[in-house]
């Protein structure tokens, strides 16, 4: 448990100082983009992985106070989520049957999919998204 908190307030805390150093220089630019990966972790809390769900939380919640800090000086900050996405670690950690049966499209994501959102969240395109939390799961999040 305790190296799980450990690795858990690096995540957030490594947001945290990213965004300190490099918020003047998009102050100056009067543009910039700030985006997150959390995990869908952040919504639905889990016994086996209670450090993790509570940073993703955080860091949810972190991007949304930061875009309403920033917005105003052209700054968009936003987070992406992704569900169970085929990597190395998650093929070694998980069986892939259990993954895909709460999965509605029945497969685990690709590393190019998340990448995709990303890439959209940093281009001008997602000139009017800011505070916003995308996932990228497959449909497993049921929430409204």
């Amino acid at each position: 448990m305790r190296s799980g908190i450990r690795c858990s307030e690096g995540k957030l805390l490594g947001y945290i100082r990213v965004t300190r150093e490099t918020v003047p220089y998009m102050e100056r630019a009067g543009w910039g983009r700030i985006i997150n990966i959390a995990g869908t972790a952040g919504w639905e809390p889990s016994n086996m992985a209670m450090a993790t769900g509570v940073n993703n939380a955080a860091v949810i919640n972190w991007t949304k106070s930061m875009s309403l800090q920033y917005a105003d000086r052209g700054i968009l900050v936003t987070t992406v989520a992704p569900g169970s996405i085929e990597t190395p670690r998650q093929v070694r950690n998980r069986q892939r049957e259990a993954d895909v049966s709460n999965i509605p499209l029945r497969r685990l994501g690709r590393v190019e999919e998340v990448a995709s959102v990303v890439v959209f969240l940093a281009s001008e395109r997602s000139s009017y998204m800011t505070g916003s939390c995308v996932t990228v799961d497959g449909g497993v999040m049921r929430g409204i």
